[in-house]
C-alpha cells in the first residue's frame, strides 16, 4: 500500500514530539489531555488523554480516526469544527473504551510542520462542572415551573429608574409625601412608567386574561383603576422611605374590563436594597373573598337594621300603649260628661273639643302602632274600588294639579277584609311619595285586580314583604312616571325618617310597610331609573269571602242589650278602672272592679253570676293569661274581653283563638264598649 504523501513519517513525528517537549507543549503531567492529528487521524497523544479515554497505552489510539472517540450526539459538531483553522473552546461528548461517555472542553488549532498541516487539541474533562451545571439547570427549570404554575400571581420588577427619578424630583425631602402625591397624581403616573416589568408568571397573564408577557408590559397602564394609583402611591412612598417590604390591597381592570380585587406583597430581593433593581410582587386574586365579605356586611347591616326597626317598633308600641291608657281616662270621662250634661250648656263645646283632641291623639298612637306593625286593625269588608272612588275629591286636594291621576279598576269588584282607615292611609302615603318622586308633575296610575298564588311569581319586582300563605289576593297597584329608585336604596326607603326628597319627612313608606305587615299582606316594589316605580299591595282573600268577588256583601247581625248584668273589670290602672266602671254603669250594667287577677279570682268565687269580664292585657302581680285560665276553669263558657293599649295582633299572639273571647282597644268610647259586650252576651 502506497504511503500518503501528505502524511508525516515516523521520523517526522518523532522530530515533532521532541520540538513540542522542548517548548513544554506536550508533557505527560497535569489534568489536560493533548493530542495531535492529521487529516482526522490520531498521530500523537499524551498519557493524560489515554487515561481520560480509559485506555492503557497510546498505541491503542494512535492511527485511529478521531471520530471513533466522539459520542454520536457530538460527531456532527466535531466534524464541522475540524474544518476550522482556529476554533474557540467548545464542548463535546467523548466515548471511552468501555462505551461510557463524558463531557469535555476542547481547545484546538491548526499548526504547520514540515510544510504539512497538523491539528493540535487540548481536551479537559468537565464532568464535575457539567454535573453542577446540569443540577443548576434542573434547579432553574424547577424554579421556572414553580414560578409559572403556582396559583399566585408573581411579578419581577426593576424599580431602579423609579428610584432615580424620585431622587431627581426630591421626593425624599418632602415632609408629607402622601398628601403631596394626592395633590399631584400626574407624578404618580409618571413614576409608574419608570417601573420595568422583568418577568411575570402564567397566573399573572390568566388574571388579566392575556396571552403573553409583552402585551402586559406594553399595555400595563390600561389595567389600572383609580384605586391602583393608591397602591402605586404606597410603592413610591416605600421606595422613597427606603422600605424593603409592605403589603396592601388594590384592584386591576382585566382585558374584558372586569374589576379584580387583589392583595399584594411587595418585597425587595436581598442584595438589591440600594438599587431596587430586583423586586418581587406576589399578587392574590381576592375578588371572591371581597364579594363574600360584602354580602356578609350587607347581611349584617340588614340584620342590624331589622333589629333596630324591631326595637324602634317595640318602643313605639310601648309608648302607644301607655299613651292609650292615659287617653282612656280623658276620652272616657269626656264621654260620660257629655252624656250627663244639659245639651244647652256652654260646657258642651269644651267637652267636645276635649273629645276631639283625645281622638286626634288616639289617631297619633295608631300611626305609631301602624309603623310597628302592631296597630289596632278594625277589619271590615268593603269594596276597594268604591273606596278609591270615594277618595277622589280628597286626592285632588292632596296631590298637585300638575299631576294626572289615572285609574284602571277591576270590573270584578275587589272586596277586601281590612281596616278601611289604614287602607286610605296606604293610598295617600303612596300617592304623595309618587308625586314627590316626579317633582309634582307626571302621571300616577291606580289599578285594582286579582292575583292567584300560582301567578304571583309572574309579577316582576323586589318582594319587600311576603304575604301570608293564601290562594287568592286582591292587589292595589300605584304606578308613577318618576325618576325611579336606585338599587341600593330599594330597602332603605322603608326605614323610618329616611327620605331622599327635601319635602319628605321619612315616615310615609315606613307607615305603609307597618300597615301592610299588620294585615299580613304583601308588598312588591318594581322600579326602573328614569322610567318610574310601581308599588303592589297584596291583600290575602280568605276562603269565607271569595264569594264577595261577585259583589255579594255579607249580612250584618244585630243583638239586644241585656241590662243589669254583672260585668267585672280587671285593670291595675286606677283611672282606666274607674272610667270603665262609670261607662258600664251609664249603659245599664252592674260593674264590679278588681285591681288585679288575684282579687278578680277571689270575687268570682263569691259571685258566680258575673256575665262577662273585661281583662287588661298587661298586669304586674299576675299575668292576663294566668287570670284568663283560672277564670275559665271556674266558668268554661265565661265571655272575656281582652282590653289593651296594644293591638289585636298582640292579644291573639298570646292567647290564640278562644271561644267567647274578643278584643277591645284602648281608648274606647261608650258606644264601642256597648257594641262589643252585646256581641258576647
Amino acid at each position: 500500500m502506497k504511503e500518503d504523501p501528505t502524511s508525516l513519517s515516523k521520523h517526522e513525528i518523532q522530530i515533532l514530539i521532541d520540538q513540542l517537549k522542548t517548548k513544554d507543549l506536550f508533557i505527560d503531567s497535569g489534568t489536560e489531555g493533548i493530542g495531535i492529528a492529521e487529516n482526522g487521524i490520531i498521530l500523537l497523544i499524551n498519557k493524560q488523554l489515554v487515561k481520560m479515554f480509559g485506555y492503557d497505552s497510546p498505541d491503542e489510539l494512535i492511527g485511529q480516526p478521531i471520530i471513533n472517540y466522539i459520542s454520536p450526539q457530538s460527531r456532527k459538531l466535531v466534524a464541522l469544527k475540524l474544518t476550522e483553522n482556529l476554533t474557540k473552546p467548545y464542548e463535546s461528548f467523548f466515548k471511552r473504551k468501555d462505551g461510557s461517555e463524558f463531557p469535555g472542553l476542547i481547545f484546538a488549532r491548526n499548526a504547520k510542520f514540515t510544510k504539512k498541516i497538523v491539528r493540535i487539541a487540548t481536551i479537559r474533562d468537565i464532568t464535575d462542572f457539567y454535573d453542577s451545571r446540569k443540577m443548576l439547570e434542573s434547579s432553574e427549570n424547577r424554579y421556572r415551573s414553580l414560578f409559572n404554575q403556582i396559583p399566585v400571581t408573581i411579578w419581577e420588577e426593576d424599580a431602579s429608574e423609579l428610584l432615580k427619578s424620585s431622587r431627581e424630583l426630591g421626593l425624599e425631602n418632602i415632609d408629607n409625601l402622601d398628601d403631596y402625591l394626592d395633590k399631584n397624581p400626574d407624578i404618580i403616573r409618571k413614576l409608574i412608567s419608570k417601573i420595568h416589568i422583568v418577568n411575570v408568571n402564567e397566573t399573572a397573564l390568566d388574571l388579566l386574561n392575556l396571552r403573553d408577557k409583552e402585551t402586559l408590559v406594553n399595555l400595563l397602564p390600561q389595567f389600572f383603576s383609580s384605586n391602583s394609583l393608591i397602591a402605586f402611591k404606597k410603592v413610591i412612598i416605600a421606595i422613597t422611605g427606603n422600605k424593603t417590604y409592605f403589603e396592601s390591597e388594590s384592584e386591576f381592570i382585566n382585558k374584558n374590563g372586569e374589576k379584580i380585587d387583589i392583595h399584594f406583597i411587595w418585597s425587595v430581593v436581598p442584595g438589591y436594597e440600594k438599587t431596587y433593581s430586583k423586586i418581587i410582587s406576589i399578587i392574590t386574586d381576592i375578588t371572591s373573598r371581597k364579594k363574600v365579605e360584602l354580602e356578609r356586611k350587607e347581611m349584617d347591616s340588614r340584620y342590624q337594621q331589622i333589629q333596630k326597626l324591631e326595637s324602634l317598633g317595640t318602643f313605639a308600641g310601648s309608648i302607644a300603649h301607655d299613651f292609650n291608657n292615659l287617653l282612656m281616662g280623658i276620652l272616657g270621662n269626656a264621654n260620660l260628661a257629655l252624656n250627663q250634661i244639659d245639651p244647652a250648656s256652654p260646657i258642651v263645646g269644651l267637652l267636645k273639643e276635649i273629645e276631639e283632641v283625645a281622638n286626634k291623639a288616639s289617631n297619633l298612637t295608631k300611626q305609631l302602632q301602624a309603623y310597628s306593625g302592631k296597630g289596632k286593625i278594625t277589619k271590615e269588608l268593603f269594596n276597594l274600588n268604591d273606596l278609591i272612588k270615594e277618595m277622589q275629591g280628597f286626592i285632588k286636594m292632596t296631590i298637585p294639579s300638575e299631576v294626572k291621576i289615572a285609574t284602571n279598576l277591576s270590573k270584578t269588584a275587589p272586596w277586601i277584609e281590612a281596616d278601611r282607615a289604614q287602607v286610605k292611609q296606604i293610598i295617600i302615603n303612596l300617592l304623595i311619595n309618587a308625586s314627590e318622586s316626579m317633582d309634582d308633575k307626571g302621571t300616577i296610575s291606580l289599578k285594582t285586580f286579582h292575583i292567584t298564588k300560582e301567578t304571583l311569581d309572574d309579577h316582576l319586582g323586589l318582594m319587600i314583604l311576603h304575604p301570608k300563605n293564601s290562594a287568592y289576593f286582591t292587589c292595589l297597584e300605584i304606578i308613577d312616571t318618576g325618576k325611579g329608585i336606585e338599587h341600593k336604596l330599594k330597602r332603605k326607603i322603608f326605614d323610618p325618617f329616611y327620605s331622599n326628597n327635601s319635602k319628605g319627612k321619612g315616615l310615609g313608606l315606613s307607615v305603609v310597610q307597618g300597615i301592610i305587615k299588620g294585615h299580613e299582606g304583601g308588598l312588591l316594589l318594581d322600579t326602573r331609573i328614569n322610567e318610574g316605580t310601581s308599588f303592589k299591595i297584596l291583600f290575602p282573600l280568605s276562603v269565607n269571602f271569595r264569594s264577595l268577588i261577585n259583589d255579594e256583601k255579607p249580612e250584618i247581625k244585630d243583638s239586644h242589650m241585656v241590662s243589669g248584668s254583672k260585668i267585672m273589670v280587671i285593670d291595675d290602672e286606677p283611672v282606666v278602672l274607674s272610667v270603665a266602671c262609670k261607662l258600664l254603669r251609664k249603659i245599664g250594667f252592674d260593674p264590679i272592679a278588681a285591681v288585679d287577677g288575684y282579687e278578680a279570682i277571689n270575687i268570682f268565687h263569691e259571685k258566680s253570676d258575673i256575665k262577662l269580664v273585661i281583662l287588661d292585657l298587661t298586669m304586674e302581680k299576675i299575668s292576663a293569661q294566668q287570670t284568663f285560665s283560672e277564670l275559665r276553669k271556674l266558668n268554661p263558657k265565661l265571655p272575656i274581653v281582652i282590653s289593651s293599649g296594644f293591638s289585636r295582633n298582640e292579644v291573639f299572639q298570646q292567647f290564640g283563638i278562644e271561644e267567647k273571647m274578643e278584643f277591645l282597644q284602648k281608648p274606647y268610647s261608650i258606644s264601642e264598649l256597648e257594641q262589643i259586650i252585646l256581641s258576647l252576651i
